[in-house]
């Protein structure tokens, strides 16, 4: 099995660790909240999304009056994507030596 790692500083080590659990979102399960929802207009769907804000916004307009609940239907496959992409890029910025910022090993003396 060959491993190809991308051009954008990976290296074969961290292609090859040890394997991480991740919280994948499901469209299925996105689907299904939505059903489980009356069809959308709780917003269970987006509160199970991260996406808290607009989730209580259906909770409290009815999937603002049933509109943008019947927009989410077609939505949804997106939106599960879009939240699976942040958290990959926020994974992969969070690992160690992935050139977020670090504090410095020891204080830094500032110079005038």
């Amino acid at each position: 099995m060959q491993v190809i790692a991308p051009a954008s500083g990976w290296d074969q080590k961290s292609l090859t660790g040890p394997a991480q659990i991740v919280a994948v979102k499901s469209v299925a399960v996105t689907y299904l909240l939505w059903i489980v929802g009356g069809f959308g207009v709780l917003g269970l769907h987006r509160f199970y999304l991260g996406r808290w804000v607009s989730g209580l916004i259906w909770l409290l307009t009815g999937g603002l009056f049933f509109i943008g609940a019947l927009v989410d239907l077609f939505l949804i496959p997106g939106q599960v994507q879009l939240e699976n992409l942040s958290q990959q890029l926020l994974r992969q910025a969070m690992a160690p030596g992935s050139g977020a910022w670090e504090p410095p090993a020891e204080p830094v003396a500032l110079q005038r």
